[in-house]
């Protein structure tokens, strides 16, 4: 079964992947090749969450003073942000996640 082939336009919805973390933005432009694309951080406001607040709903909103972030298409036909070892980015959906619980080790120095 062949995966679906998603082409990416001005105004989709596009989701960073990081280790732990999504973050959802709108692609903001397209190279006439297409393999490279601009993305800007979504503003969301959180609409509803679960008892135990694991599950949030969130309502995006294109933000014009929202970081922007650009991303190239590689090899094995995913887009990341730019940098050899970029992020992950998901086109044609929005989706936002912040990982509460996870703490970053600080080591101290003595």
């Amino acid at each position: 079964m062949s995966k679906k082939v998603i082409v990416p336009s001005i105004g989709m919805g596009a989701t960073i992947c990081m280790t732990l973390d999504k973050m959802a933005c709108t692609i903001i432009n397209v190279s006439s090749a297409g393999k490279t694309i601009q993305i800007q951080r979504d503003r969301i406001d959180i609409i509803d969450t679960d008892d135990t607040e694991t599950k949030k709903k969130y309502r995006y909103f294109r933000d014009p003073k929202g970081e922007i972030f650009k991303c190239t298409k590689r090899i094995d036909g995913k887009y990341r942000t730019l940098g050899t070892n970029g992020s992950e980015v998901k086109i044609g959906r929005r989706t936002e996640f912040f990982d509460d619980d996870f703490e970053f080790l600080s080591i101290e120095k003595e």
